[in-house]
């Protein structure tokens, strides 16, 4: 499963993973701003096997788009 962040980036410009992970990490998804970029890189690079909701929700609500647009099957 893959998340492409610079698609979603692309929508927004400006917005970068960094200020995206500290949103998120605002909004409660992460502890951390680190903890984040992590999970950006971890999505991003296709090694994960499943997707927190409470992050795909945030994602589609943030960018206006369906869970579907955003998860990218392997």
């Amino acid at each position: 499963m893959k998340i492409d962040f610079d698609k979603l980036l692309a929508k927004e410009p400006g917005l970068t993973k960094k200020k995206l992970a500290q949103e998120m990490t605002n909004h409660g998804l992460f502890k951390s701003i680190r903890s984040g970029e992590m999970m950006i890189q971890y999505h991003q690079n296709g090694k994960a096997k499943g997707c927190d909701y409470a992050l795909l929700k945030y994602l589609a609500t943030r960018f206006k788009v369906k869970g579907s647009e955003i998860i990218q099957w392997n």
